[in-house]
């Protein structure tokens, strides 16, 4: 859901060269988190329990 509200609020934020170097720039970052985010999750949860992500 927040892909879409970030798309749309950059388009708003940005004209012309700029929104292309501003969607350019967003769309590697969320690929990353995309890739990096589960498998953060997965070893946060190794070296501790699941309960630690809740306090």
């Amino acid at each position: 859901m927040s892909i879409p509200q970030t798309i749309g609020l950059t388009r708003a934020m940005f004209t012309g060269p700029a929104l292309s170097r501003a969607l350019g720039a967003t769309g590697p970052g969320m690929g990353l988190a995309a890739v990096c985010g589960p498998v953060l999750g997965g070893v946060l949860t190794e070296a501790w329990t699941w309960r630690s992500s809740t306090r």
